[in-house]
């Protein structure tokens, strides 16, 4: 009976100590989103073509121009 106690305690300490590791980190830095009219001019994307930006965790943005029938079929090629 008092080897479950411990175990319980212990899990319980245990469970405190994760949470308060979590509560403690600072907030998350969030950039802004690129205004995607601005990247259609800076890129000069022709009239048939969308501006499209990729984000990877820690690494700046990747813009691009690509038909709206290229940029569906990356997005959902199940459909088409």
């Amino acid at each position: 009976m008092s080897r479950e106690i411990t175990v319980n305690r212990f899990l319980a300490i245990f469970g405190v100590a994760l949470l308060a590791g979590c509560a403690t980190q600072g907030p998350a830095e969030f950039r802004p989103r690129p205004d995607m009219a601005e990247i259609g001019e800076m890129l000069n994307c022709p009239a048939h073509q969308t501006p499209v930006c990729i984000e990877r965790i820690g690494k700046p943005y990747s813009c691009y121009c690509l038909e709206e029938d290229s940029l569906r079929q990356i997005l959902e090629p199940t459909r088409y």
